[in-house]
């Protein structure tokens, strides 16, 4: 039954994320994202827990991290859902740290502190609060996941994680089949959808919904080494 609703999950996200693509009716996109969201964190929260509904939700936002909560362009409404979460994470860190005292205890989260604070200066003193408000969020992020990941370790179990790690690889596949259908409808029917361009008179690049190619590299080069590692393992283990 729980493998059953996982693939339900996973179909669903797949035809979210290609009606995004596509189509992109900015009340539509809010209202199936919000839906989206809200019932698979029910559900993880109901099957596991509350700190890992959070992070679930964090990695299955991360494809739609470069467009905004209505599926439009991030320069104009710099909040998407990855953003919102982060700043759930965020406050979620401030309130455990608080009573842990990690932030006394650990070198790394007292560094991650003191950057975050630094990004937030910078961005009370900068004129332009919409590119600096980008800027902070991008800065911040690996900050406060080095955070995150203090009270994950402690709260989500072995095999939640495991969990966790799949999905992650999943939002890999979800991007990769973005790209292949942004290449199919550029090469049959001329159709530029998602993020494309046309580079030096020769080259094509296909993003998916990801303004950066580098970072949608990244996470792809990550999701494969991940791959490459379960393999191994799995060949390991069996002898």
């Amino acid at each position: 039954m729980f493998f059953l609703q996982i693939i339900i999950y996973y179909i669903l996200f797949i035809l979210l994320s290609i009606y995004i693509l596509t189509i992109n009716n900015v009340i539509v996109t809010f209202v199936l994202c919000l839906l989206f969201y809200t019932s698979v964190f029910a559900y993880s929260i109901k099957k596991y827990s509350f700190y890992f509904a959070i992070t679930r939700v964090l990695i299955l936002s991360l494809p739609f991290s470069f467009i905004n909560i209505f599926g439009g362009d991030y320069g104009e409404l710099p909040i998407s859902w990855f953003n919102i979460i982060v700043v759930i994470v965020l406050f979620l860190n401030a309130i455990y740290f608080l009573f842990k005292g990690y932030i006394l205890k650990t070198p790394l989260s007292l560094i991650s502190i003191i950057m975050i604070l630094i990004t937030s200066i910078v961005f009370i003193s900068s004129e332009d609060y919409i590119e600096s408000f980008n800027d902070l969020v991008n800065n911040s992020v690996p900050f406060i996941l080095a955070l995150f990941g203090f009270y994950i370790k402690e709260n989500i179990t072995k095999k939640q994680t495991n969990v966790l790690e799949k999905d992650y690889v999943f939002t890999t596949i979800i991007a990769g089949i973005g790209v292949f259908i942004q290449f199919i409808l550029k090469k049959t029917v001329g159709i530029e959808i998602g993020t494309y361009q046309f580079l030096g008179g020769y080259r094509e690049a296909y993003g998916y919904l990801f303004s950066d190619y580098s970072f949608y590299r990244c996470i792809s080069f990550q999701a494969h080494l991940y791959c490459i590692y379960l393999v191994k393992i799995t060949y390991i283990t069996s002898y």
